[in-house]
């Protein structure tokens, strides 16, 4: 399989991955499985491991021993987080995260000053990634022109020479300077390794969401040929699809994990795709890992799954029906057998 990376669009998430093979054939969704999951003891899901703290949208690398998870920005908070970060070395003990803290500087940040496009109170769902020769960051947030609070995002991406330094832009070394793509796009994550291209996932702003697929070049921001659509809704419960995560397990099936349904109420739900004709699809139809009522979640979503394919964070309301009081970080394990993916108990 050629080692490239891909970048992944969808009306409302982003995501980079490795491993591009355009295909021209998408596939359409008939009404989602559910695989039920089973009240059992506990043992790798942790639920609201950071004790009530507000954690949307949580994305995760890991770094040497240490789980390092970033998430939307936090306005519910006394001191608000633009890109609030947490670090464990031990994923499965809800004791280990660390105090919060935020990623983004206060000062000296381009792409959020005067002459800087982005709105620093507008940051959602960032990723960071490893690559060759440090790391880089992707982000969304809304136009400086536009008010915070719009669900129009454009997507950043810097660079970073540590996963907990400020960002250094690529080409001219100043800290933090966000290259922006066109078009009304919306959240980011990802996964790649390849030295010679990379992928990007990310949403398209209108009214039925997309995961779409875009290459770039090593650089993570140079766009190389148009996007490929990978997955579309089929019908009004999955309108909105936000936030995807791509893994590709050890039998050779690409897995494409997202949130489907409304953000803020109980309808949002953890789901997923498979393809084993490579990254691009063709896709099966829609499973759900989480829905509202499993282990007493309410509106779980915003879900990533670290890079060793296992790991999983996500979020849930804390309190029923609503997003006004904010979302809990849950963490668990996951396993990806044949076609299905499974929660460890």
């Amino acid at each position: 399989m050629a080692h490239s990376s891909v970048l992944i669009i969808t009306a409302f998430s982003l995501l980079l991955y490795r491993y591009l093979t355009l295909a021209s054939v998408i596939s359409k969704d008939c009404a989602p499985t559910y695989h039920h999951t089973e009240p059992y003891q506990r043992l790798y899901q942790n639920l609201d491991a950071l004790n009530g703290t507000n954690f949307p949208d949580p994305c995760i690398i890991e770094v040497g021993n240490t789980n390092y998870l970033f998430g939307t920005n936090d306005k519910l908070s006394p001191t608000p987080l633009r890109v609030p970060m947490t670090s464990s070395p031990d994923f499965n003990d809800p004791s280990s995260w660390s105090e919060r803290t935020d990623a983004v500087p206060e000062t000296n940040v381009p792409a959020f000053g005067s002459n800087g496009w982005a709105s620093p109170g507008s940051i959602w769902a960032p990723s960071v990634l490893q690559m060759d020769d440090g790391f880089m960051s992707y982000y969304a947030a809304a136009l400086q022109s536009n008010s915070p609070s719009s669900n129009i995002h454009y997507i950043g991406v810097a660079r970073g020479t540590t996963v907990t330094a400020g960002f250094l832009d690529p080409c001219s070394g100043k800290r933090y300077v966000v290259y922006k793509f066109n078009g009304p796009m919306i959240d980011n994550g990802g996964y790649c390794t390849s030295n010679t291209t990379r992928p990007i996932l990310f949403t398209l702003a209108q009214q039925n969401t997309s995961l779409m697929l875009q290459q770039t070049a090593s650089d993570g921001y140079t766009i190389i040929g148009p996007a490929v659509q990978l997955w579309d809704q089929m019908g009004e419960d999955d309108r909105w699809q936000l936030g995807p995560s791509i893994r590709y397990s050890k039998n050779g099936t690409h897995f494409l994990f997202f949130s489907s349904g409304c953000y803020n109420d109980n309808s949002y739900t953890v789901s997923y795709v498979t393809s084993v004709d490579g990254v691009a699809g063709p896709y099966g139809d829609r499973q759900i890992l989480l829905r509202t009522g499993d282990f007493g979640l309410h509106g779980p979503g915003g879900v990533d799954i670290a890079v060793d394919g296992k790991k999983m964070v996500y979020h849930s309301l804390k309190v029923n029906g609503t997003v006004k009081y904010g979302r809990n970080l849950n963490t668990g394990i996951v396993e990806l057998e044949g076609r299905r993916a499974r929660l460890i108990f």
